[in-house]
Parts: structure tokens; sequence; C-alpha cells
């Protein structure tokens, strides 16, 4: 299969994991302007957490789909590895923007969370830049993710 196929293959895969997607980023945002906003953090954390196992089923069945079309198993670890490490970091991000407003961090502290929470947010993105281009060397027909985005 080449570059090409590979990419309509998975640009279907998307389409059909896009709505879960959306979903799971509504209730995040629900979940963090209910925490933002009022004084009830208990339901705005069990919202996030939803969001984030939504994210993670969304992610783990887009990461097998993925890894059907490629038959070298480095390529597939690679293809694993990236989506972990994205749900990890994204999880960290998303659980140091929420600690602030649960632990009741004063307002001087806020900053230094928000801040950590953006560098992980840029590291995400190092992260799968990193692992895509190990993807490449492993297989050099799989279609790097800002090729099918």
């Amino acid at each position: 299969m080449n570059k090409q196929e590979r990419i309509q293959i998975i640009q279907t895969i998307r389409k059909r994991i896009k709505p879960v997607r959306m979903v799971s980023a509504c209730f995040a945002a629900i979940g963090f302007l209910i925490l933002f906003l009022t004084d009830q953090p208990i339901w705005s954390i069990f919202l996030i957490v939803f969001a984030l196992i939504l994210f993670g089923i969304s992610s783990g069945k887009e990461c097998l789909e993925i890894c059907r079309i490629t038959n070298m198993k480095q390529a597939k670890r690679w293809i694993q590895l990236r989506y972990v490490a994205s749900l990890v970091l994204i999880s960290i991000a998303m659980t140091l923007l929420a600690i602030p407003h649960v632990a009741d961090v004063s307002d001087s502290h806020m900053f230094y969370w928000y801040l950590a929470s953006s560098v992980i947010i840029i590291m995400t993105v190092v992260v799968e830049t990193n692992f895509d281009h190990r993807v490449r060397q492993a297989d050099p027909e799989q279609p790097m993710s800002n090729e099918y985005r």
C-alpha cells in the first residue's frame, strides 16, 4: 500500500473518530468552565476525567487502526508510543491546569501552574513530531501526522 492510500485510510479513520473527540473536547471545556467560574470543583473534575477517558478510548482505537496499515513492527511500536505519550502528556497538562483551582493555590502561584501546563503542551508537540520522524524512518511509506491532518 502506498503513502497516498494510507493517507486516505487514516483520514477515513479520523472522520469516524472526530465526533467522539468533539464530545470529549466539549466535556473538557464545560468542566474547565465550571472549575474556573464556580466553587464546585468535584463536578468539574468528573467532567474532565470523563473527557480524558473518551479521548483515551478514541486515541486507542485510532492507534490500533493506524497500526494495521503498516507491516513494520518497529513502526507499529513508534506509533503506539506516540499515542501513549500524547495521552499521558495531555492528561498531565490538564491536571496541572486543574490543580490550582482544586487545591486553592494563591493567585501569585497560579502563573507557575499555568506555565508548567503550557510547557507540557509544547512538549507534546515536540514529542509527537519526534515520534513521527521515527515512524518515518521505520516505514518510509507511513505518512507523518501533518500529511493527513
